[in-house]
Order: structure tokens, then sequence, then C-alpha cells
């Protein structure tokens, strides 16, 4: 018969952590320590702090700022687990010197020094600049979408609240007025009690919209749990959250980070470039600068090239960078016409060969200022293509915007600086650091909701997403 050693689970055991071994086996580890050990200023943290003559010594913020990078480069976002793996991973023991504190006191922590948190972020730029790990010579841009700390039932209009709280009401007194029933359903006061706090929050925030009626657009979609998300569109689906803008370096660092509540990324590009700006502290005239399509605009380009700035955008998703219009489409527009001059007035030519001179229009509504072009009737009837222009109209109208036709000489530009085989490589470079990194993001450190609400405090997150991100990647290429 077979003889086996003896196995035994339950018996107790003595482990002896040797701090320097271990951080040799754990490259993330001793890159925090290290950094925060010889970076970290810790005369911000105590201009927060007043116990000079009474009161309980403080936590060292050294100590607090390590497990805090580490536990959110690790993908550990949770306060609560935090405070459990300090009791149990080696780690984290190394970290915070075998000291225990509870998720609460992290929390206060990260509250009361936000500032200097999101100040040591664009201090590890400068850092990572001066040491050589962080290039000047390229930068991309991308936006990804997180979703808030907040669901859909509270998600809607104005008016989409209106009818709620009505129904709400209505199914509360249906409710009431069973209770008095021989058999009573025993859940009913919950029910009852969980709806008359729906409709209170509801009735709530429309008594707010009634006192500042300008406060909120009549059909602008916001969520009543977290006022500061807003509807993003990711893929196929919609939820309540936030538009996370990185710019990242050509060795996969973010040099810049932007928290945005517009879910599309044009209107972005001009922030983006002014924090990146402010980051790496330089005008980036030399710098390429990377964007998809998403960021494309007459405006945008016409501002890349006013600041002289070498940027990439192009119009869509074509190898050679242009736009590529799926829908077949039987009748003539604008964008079948020629631009023959963008000065003041501009001349549009027509499909069928018929130069017009463009006159200012502008919408009161929705004060979008554009051009409109009239072809003349006479030389429209004897054209061939007058049945497909006009249809069953008499006479036909071609607008343009003022900013594209004001753009134009610069959108051709554009066109060409991204089709050329400089463009196709910045291009290609674009997608390998902007999309891993969004990726990485993600899926390895689980960033796929925030677990914080308002604006203002995710902003300071963003910061701790940020730098834990590039001690990661410090980790791997250090």
């Amino acid at each position: 018969m077979a003889r086996y050693k003896d196995y035994n689970q339950e018996q107790s055991f003595f482990q002896v952590i040797d701090p320097r071994r271990f951080k040799e086996d754990n490259s993330l580890l001793r890159v925090v320590d290290e950094f925060v050990e010889e970076h970290l200023p810790v005369e911000k943290f105590s201009l927060k702090i007043e116990n000079e003559e009474m009161g309980a010594a403080a936590l060292d913020p050294r100590m607090m700022t390590k497990v805090l990078f580490y536990s959110i480069a690790s993908g550990i976002r949770s306060y609560r687990s935090i405070e459990d793996h300090l009791r149990w991973d080696p780690s984290f023991m190394i970290l915070s010197g075998q000291k225990v504190f509870d998720h609460s006191t992290l929390c206060r922590f990260i509250w009361r020094h936000k500032q200097a948190l999101t100040d040591f972020f664009t201090l590890m730029v400068y850092i990572l600049i001066e040491q050589g790990y962080m290039t000047k010579d390229f930068f991309g841009t991308d936006g990804t979408k997180i979703k808030g700390s907040a669901g859909k039932d509270f998600t809607g209009t104005i008016e989409d609240f209106q009818r709620r709280s009505k129904k709400l009401e209505k199914k509360i007194e249906e409710l009431l007025a069973k209770m008095g029933n021989d058999n009573p359903d025993p859940d009913k006061p919950e029910k009852v009690r969980n709806l008359q706090r729906k409709k209170e929050k509801i009735d709530r925030f429309l008594e707010q919209v009634k006192q500042n009626p300008t406060s909120i657009k009549p059909k602008e979609k916001i969520n009543l749990t977290d006022p500061d998300a807003r509807i993003m569109k990711d893929k196929d689906t919609t939820y309540p959250g936030y538009n996370l803008q990185l710019s990242v370096d050509a060795n996969h660092f973010i040099a810049s980070y932007g928290l945005f509540t517009c879910t599309a990324d044009q209107p972005h590009l001009k922030q983006m470039i002014h924090k990146l700006q402010q980051q790496v502290q330089d005008p980036l005239t030399q710098t390429a600068l990377l964007f998809d399509a998403g960021y494309y605009s007459g405006e945008n380009v016409l501002f890349l090239e006013r600041e002289n700035l070498n940027g990439y955008i192009p119009e869509g998703q074509a190898e050679d960078g242009t736009k590529v219009f799926r829908t077949e489409r039987t009748s003539i527009g604008s964008r079948d016409c020629k631009v023959q001059s963008s000065d003041d007035p501009p001349v549009l030519v027509c499909p069928g060969e018929q130069s017009m001179v463009g006159k200012l229009y502008g919408r009161s509504t929705s004060k979008r200022i554009s051009y409109r072009f009239s072809p003349k009737k006479e030389k429209c009837e004897p054209c061939t293509l007058r049945q497909q222009c006009h249809g069953k109209r008499k006479t036909k109208l071609f607008e343009v915007e003022k900013i594209t036709m004001d753009s134009y000489k610069a959108r051709m530009h554009m066109r060409e600086k991204v089709a050329s085989e400089e463009g196709k490589t910045r291009r290609n470079q674009r997608f390998a650091t902007g999309e891993h990194v969004n990726g990485e993001i993600k899926d390895r450190m689980g960033i796929r909701q925030f677990h914080h609400r308002t604006k203002n405090r995710l902003e300071t997150i963003s910061a701790l997403i940020a730098i834990g991100y590039n001690f990661r990647r410090l980790a791997a290429v250090s």
C-alpha cells in the first residue's frame, strides 16, 4: 500500500518576511516605496494637520500614500478591502510598517489632502520627464467612458420626473387603499415606504428646479443620485457616467488627464491641450499631438493651425484618414459641392458646375451661423441633375456652417498631413498607446465604475488612477 507524507492544513505556522528580499521580487512594491520615500512633499500634507500642542499623533503621509497608490495600481479599490489587506498581505504590511488603520481613516485622508494628492501627479510627471522615462516628442489623447455610482432609476428629464412623481403617487394611493383587507400583504408597509422615499427624492428635485428654472435645460437628462453624471453612450449601451480623457506619451505614461460630463470627445480638445501644456511645462510647438476622428471639427483643426501646433486629426476611419459615408443618398446636398473659394464671400460650385456666392444667415434659436448658397433657376432648368437635386421642390438651397468654410484651408492641410506616410505612422502610434492605456486601466486595474459621486470628488480619484497607472508602467520599465 502506498505511503504519503503527513498533510495537515490546520497546523499553525510562523513565516519570516524579509522586506528587502520581498521588494526585489515585487517591482511595483519597490517602485512605489522608493518613489514616495524620495519625492513625496510631506510638508504639503503637514499644512492640513494641527496637532503641535495637543491632539493625537497623525499617521505618516508617506505610509498612507504608499498604501493608497499601491492598492490602486494593484486593482484593489475598496477601502474596506485595503483595511483587510493590511492585516495579512505582506506587501501592505511592509508599506504600512505593520500598522493597521480602518477604511474611514483612509477615506478622510484622501478628502483632507485631495489638493496635495492631485499636485503629486504634476510632480510625478515632472520627475518622469527629468529622469528620461517620459518624452515630449509625441502625445496621444483618447477618452474612455466610466460608469458613475448611480443607476438608471433616477435618470431622466424634468418632464420624466414629473410623470414619475404622479405615477408613484397613484401607486401609493392604490396600496394604501388595499391595506384594510382581511389578509393584507405583510410586505405592503415596506413597499409603501420605499415608494414614498422615491417620491420625496423626486419632489425635492422638482422643487429645486421650480425655484431655479434656468439651472437645468428642459430636455437635459440628469441623475438625482449623482447630479454631475450625464448619460454616456458606450457602444450599444447607455448609462450615467463620465468621460475620462487621457494624454499619453510614446512610452505609455499618462502625462495629463481630464474628467468631463460630455460624452463627445470633440469639445475637449482645447482643454486637454491646455492641461497637457501646463503639466509638462512646454508650449508643445515641436511635439506631435495625435487625436482620433472623434475630435475632428473645423474649429479644432483651425485652433491647431492658429496655435502653431503639430496636430493630427483624421476625418474618419478610412485608411487614408478620410470619412466614409455608408448611407446611400438619392438627393444631392452641400457635401456634393466643391469649394471654389473659401474667402469672404465664399464661392461654392454645385455638381452641375454652377458657381454660387454665399450669404450669411444666423438662426436665433440655435445661434448657428451659416452660409446659404442659392443656384439660379434659369441655370438649373437644363441641368441633367435637376430632378435628383431639387426633387419636388421648385428651388434649391445649399447650407454650409461658417466655421466649416472658415476652416476649409486648414482642413485640406490636415487631410494631406494625415494621409502622408508620417501621418499613417503617427496614427498607428496613437492607437497603440491610447487604446493600450485605456484597456489596462479598465481590465487590469478594474476601473470600470466610479465608487464616489460628484465631479469634484471624482477629479481627485482620476488623479489617483493616473498615478496608479504610472506606477504600474514605471515598475514595468525600470
